[in-house]
């Protein structure tokens, strides 16, 4: 018995298709650019975490300086200083307060010391470090006494400022401004 028009039901494929391929390629392509975000979200992050910890150090640093030297406080040494002046690192100008290897420190006036506290936390000992120097970019140290006449039991606001791009904007160059401000009675 002849049956015209048969078909054969039940064809099984072996194998997988062109299309099949593509598809798994996108959707791992995918996958590894959201993880490849994640990475550089998490660097960024990490680096605006440790500058703030470094601007926190140069903040207490100063404040634990500026409670060595209260007579320094008292006089008045300390206030309004501002480390965005113009060529402010290039060169210190007054005699080295602190003690290097094969020589003693020099004595130094409170106010001689004011001068060398603010400039080895701005610029370093050398001139190349601290706050203005490398470790933070574009970063500025500021402080201010903010009771008047600056009495014994006056407020002093340390404040360590800085930028850095932006993580919020998706214009390139767009920095965002940081600051770690303390509040201090020396």
């Amino acid at each position: 018995m002849g049956v015209c028009g048969t078909h054969q039901l039940g064809h099984k494929q072996r194998g997988i298709s062109v299309i099949e391929v593509l598809i798994a390629v996108v959707v791992v392509s995918l996958g590894m650019l959201g993880i490849a975000g994640l990475q550089l979200t998490g660097m960024q992050q990490s680096t605006s975490g440790f500058n703030r910890s470094k601007a926190t150090l140069y903040a207490e640093d100063i404040a634990s300086r500026m409670r060595i030297n209260t007579n320094g406080v008292l006089d008045g040494a300390y206030d309004g200083h501002d480390s965005s002046a113009q060529g402010y690192c290039s060169a210190f100008a007054g005699p080295r307060c602190d003690a290097i290897e094969g020589a003693a420190a020099n004595a130094c006036s409170t106010d001689q010391l004011a001068a060398f506290d603010l400039y080895s936390v701005s610029c370093g000992v050398d001139g190349t470090s601290g706050v203005n120097g490398s470790d933070l970019p574009n970063a500025v140290l500021r402080v201010d006494c903010d009771t008047a006449g600056c009495p014994a039991s006056g407020t002093w606001d340390v404040v360590v400022e800085w930028t850095e791009n932006s993580t919020v904007s998706d214009t390139a160059g767009d920095k965002d401004t940081f600051e770690v401000m303390m509040r201090l009675t020396p």
